[in-house]
Parts: C-alpha cells; sequence; structure tokens
C-alpha cells in the first residue's frame, strides 16, 4: 500500500471520503475490464455480491447528475444574490432616476437569469442524467441476468420469460 509523504499529502482540505470512492471505482473498473464487463465474474472477484455491484457502479454512475442538481439548487440562490447587489445600487443612487432604473432592471435580470437557468437547464440535465443511469444500471442487470443464465445453462424459455420482465 503505497504510503503518504508530506509532499503528497496536501497542506489544506483533504476529503478522505472523495479519495476513497475515487480508489473504489477504481478498483471497480478495473474488476470490470479484466472479467471482460461479465459483473457476475467482477462481484466475485472483488468478494461482493452482483446484487452490491451494480449498487455501486449506480452510485458512481450518479455523481454527474448530483453535480447539475447542485447547480440548480445553487442558481436561485446566486439569483437572488445578484437582485440584492442591484438593489443595493438602486438604494445608493436614490437620487438619479437613470440609475433606478438600470439597478432594478439589474435586480430582476439577475433573478430570471438565477431561477431560468435552475429550471430550464440544470435542473432538467440532472433529471435526464439520473435517468440515463437508472437506464444503463437497469440494462446492466438485465445482460448480467441473461448471462448468469446462460452460463448455468439454464432453459432458452426460462430465461426468454426472466428477461421478458425486464423489458416490460
Amino acid at each position: 500500500m503505497p504510503q503518504l509523504t508530506s509532499r503528497s499529502f496536501p497542506r489544506d482540505r483533504f476529503d478522505l471520503t472523495e479519495h476513497i470512492n475515487s480508489y473504489e471505482k477504481m478498483i471497480i473498473v478495473q474488476a470490470l475490464d479484466e472479467a471482460e464487463c461479465v459483473g457476475a465474474h467482477a462481484a466475485k472477484r472483488l468478494g461482493m455480491s452482483r446484487t452490491t455491484l451494480v449498487e455501486k457502479m449506480r452510485k458512481f454512475d450518479l455523481a454527474g447528475a448530483k453535480v447539475y442538481e447542485s447547480m440548480g439548487g445553487y442558481c436561485p440562490t446566486i439569483g437572488i444574490i445578484g437582485a440584492v447587489l442591484g438593489l443595493i445600487h438602486v438604494v445608493a443612487n436614490l437620487a438619479d432616476q437613470s440609475a433606478l432604473r438600470d439597478g432594478i432592471a439589474a435586480a430582476f435580470v439577475a433573478t430570471i437569469y438565477g431561477v431560468g437557468f435552475a429550471n430550464l437547464v440544470f435542473l432538467p440535465v440532472g433529471n435526464r442524467l439520473k435517468a440515463i443511469v437508472a437506464d444503463r444500471c437497469h440494462w446492466r442487470e438485465m445482460v448480467i441476468e441473461g448471462v448468469t443464465s446462460i452460463a448455468q445453462g439454464e432453459n432458452p424459455r426460462h430465461i426468454e420469460t426472466r428477461l421478458g420482465s425486464y423489458i416490460s
């Protein structure tokens, strides 16, 4: 196991969970590559159940969707910050009518951009990514089930019936 030296250990913030997840993902990808993407073999090689492996694969695939969901959550807040800054500009220039107009316009535009980007871009992209991951995981489970059934020499009619439940 590699050791951390004073040069390799970060001086400011160290997120242990992030490093463990990164290492775990790397090992899972390597096991899948060595098992030629047969999940049952990779799970056996990793010493875990096939279901656990599928759940871990789902967890790592969802990371991209969580980024977009977070951005969708922060966007309205940033819009409100922009609105507050615009209103501060208004209060600072109460005597100048043209500055009032510009400050109020900036406040409204910042709010609209924040809410618009959240609801029209980031949240829909995050939801779409989650749907893609769910479909991908569903497909992987079906493939693993089919390959395992074939390897065990099960009746093709039974395999077809069982895999048909994945499609409907």
